[in-house]
């Protein structure tokens, strides 16, 4: 899921606790819903008010639209597609191009815009490397149809880009470019490896970047080391938003954190205290704003095309809002000079007091109003404790990359 700020929201990857998620063509729809509604209040209890998941997982899409609709969310929900089945993918996705295709439409003529307009359906191409030209052009067919974006995951890492780049000739942009969908619709969660040429396309193109720091920390990506693309795109102008992976990535949803670890991570890995660079991710003393305080913000919701309704502060736009508690200790001392510093280095998403959706209190003073959260919180530790041991990566650990690549 994505996310940004005065209301965060937007660019958040993940839409539920993937390792429950997974499990759900033999756990069932119920648990699902349980897993999107923690990961959403995850979200929501620290600042987050509308999420992108870029792989709604079938069968059970519609729980995701539930829980999204109770919990009072905003949700841009892409419905998981990928049709060349050498990764291991479990046999209840193992849908072929025609099905992908058909289902997703369904999902879209049912779920699109409802929930008062809370859910908004697009499209995914899971991995590039294991998506077919056909399913691609279906899923372009549909975009300009129903006038909706596509989410997907590209240039993860080298082993990723070497698999497209084995199959097609081309890497991963170059191939999206190739087929037609590399454009203002298109969001590209990790986008680490990129060459110059990936660069310049997807500036030339209008597509978007979610940048997800702490995913890349923990999958070791490379998204925040000294090669990642990520510094020249944002200084070349391409539209990068602030996103979030799932939960079993090791991110906790917080994207006061992902915030901090962009302004210092790649600070770190550039070196800039020798050479301060204070149009990129640098915070200068009194500052009143930063380019991570943007990508959490107003560049998550262009990147999801809603710009015109969430992402700032502005008359006639959608009351989505976060109430920050600044006599929260982490908060003091704090005064104009030092507001988005402490922000992003000093605080964390649990000082977002109100959380307000469309509205509505959807957080009221640290308190989930729309669903009992220690239902959910109970009922997915349970979950937990039934599924983990049995898990196979527990008896058998394996690499991700050697999964995706073999």
């Amino acid at each position: 899921m994505y996310q940004y700020i005065p209301a965060p929201r937007d660019l958040r990857r993940g839409g539920e606790t993937i390792w429950l998620a997974e499990n759900c063509g033999k756990s069932g729809a119920a648990d699902y819903y349980y897993a999107t509604a923690h990961t959403l209040l995850s979200c929501l209890k620290t600042g987050t008010t509308t999420i992108a998941d870029g792989g709604t997982i079938p069968p059970h899409e519609t729980s995701v639209v539930r829980a999204v609709r109770d919990i009072g969310a905003r949700g841009v929900l892409a419905r998981m597609m990928l049709d060349i089945h050498e990764a291991g993918i479990p046999e209840h996705m193992q849908e072929n191009t025609k099905d992908w295709l058909a289902n997703t439409e369904t999902f879209i003529k049912d779920h699109h815009l409802s929930a008062n307009g809370r859910v908004i359906a697009a499209l995914d191409i899971q991995q590039v490397c294991y998506s077919s030209d056909e399913l691609i052009a279906g899923i372009k067919d549909f975009a300009e149809r129903y006038d909706i974006g596509i989410q997907t995951h590209a240039a993860v890492n080298f082993e990723v880009v070497e698999f497209t780049r084995q199959r097609t000739g081309m890497r991963d942009i170059e191939y999206l470019n190739h087929v037609g969908v590399l454009g203002p619709r298109l969001v590209a969660a990790h986008m680490a490896w990129l060459d110059i040429n990936e660069i310049f396309l997807m500036k030339e193109t209008g597509a978007h970047v979610a940048h997800v720091p702490g995913s890349s920390l923990h999958g070791l990506y490379g998204s925040l080391n000294a090669r990642s693309a990520i510094p020249e795109m944002v200084k070349a102008g391409v539209n990068v938003g602030l996103g979030n992976d799932e939960t079993n990535t090791g991110t906790c949803h917080d994207m006061v954190r992902e915030m901090y670890l962009v302004v210092g991570a790649h600070a770190e890995a550039r070196r800039t205290f020798n050479a301060p660079d204070t149009d990129l991710f640098e915070i200068p003393t009194g500052a009143t704003q930063a380019t991570a305080l943007d990508m959490a913000t107003i560049n998550g919701a262009k990147a999801l095309g809603l710009e015109d309704e969430i992402g700032s502060i502005e008359v006639g736009k959608r009351a989505d809002l976060v109430l920050w508690d600044l006599t929260s200790y982490e908060w003091i001392p704090t005064t104009r000079f030092n507001l988005v510093s402490n922000f992003i280095f000093n605080a964390t998403g649990r000082s977002a007091r109100t959380v307000i959706v469309d509205g509505v209190p959807v957080i009221d003073d640290y308190v989930l109003t729309t669903m009992d959260e220690q239902e959910i919180l109970r009922t997915c530790q349970q979950l937990g404790e039934e599924i983990q041991p049995t898990a196979p990566w527990i008896k058998e650990p394996e690499e991700w990359r050697l999964r995706w690549v073999q």
